[in-house]
């Protein structure tokens, strides 16, 4: 398939509304640039080398045919200084595009923030009443050896025990912020986080 031209990928550019969007168009400029590169390596002398077939068929021509192969040259160049700022263009549209989505989504996320924590200290709630459990029964089997009892685990039991362990070890976070630099209107805030 043939690489869109920077004109192409500039009209494209006004329907871009996704992340997604923005991305294949950077893939369009590059490929794009690509295709550039490949065409001026064609048509120019590369330093040190021999003049590429179709420079050196010019060569042997006529001085206009030359003069085309160094216009086409310069326009290709042009082409690549547009795709460049179109780039930086569009970098700068997908991000524009990234902040309208956050101020679209920001009030959803702070009405949902409680009922997320809700859920999350009733979870924690619940696995430390299990882990409680858990310690318990495991406590009990632990003193097998005081009633002569041989271990009373298969390895792949005590693989599972020690995996569960493994798991509960796992450093685990929640994603949060740090509070704003006037420490006396967030006194509580600034305690548990310094």
């Amino acid at each position: 398939m043939k690489p869109l031209d920077a004109s192409q990928i500039a009209d494209r550019l006004s329907r871009c509304r996704s992340p997604e969007d923005f991305d294949e168009k950077v893939r369009s400029c590059n490929s794009q640039r690509q295709a550039i590169r490949d065409r001026i390596f064609a048509i120019v002398p590369q330093i040190g080398g021999t003049a590429p077939p179709e420079r050196a068929k010019a060569e042997t021509e006529s001085p206009a045919a030359i003069r085309l192969l160094d216009d086409e040259v310069k326009t290709l160049r042009d082409e690549t200084e547009f795709l460049d700022n179109l780039e930086r263009r569009i970098y700068e549209a997908r991000e524009a595009a990234r902040l309208d989505q956050l101020r679209e989504t920001f009030p959803r996320a702070l009405r949902e923030l409680p009922k997320a924590n809700n859920r999350l200290h009733h979870a924690i709630r619940a696995l430390d009443t299990i882990l409680q459990e858990h310690r318990a029964t495991v406590e009990v089997i632990a003193r097998f050896g005081e009633i002569e009892k041989p271990f009373p685990f298969t390895d792949d039991q005590l693989a599972d025990l020690i995996e569960l362990r493994e798991k509960l070890w796992t450093v685990r976070t929640v994603a949060t912020l740090l509070p704003p630099e006037d420490w006396q209107q967030y006194i509580k805030s600034w305690a548990l986080t310094y």
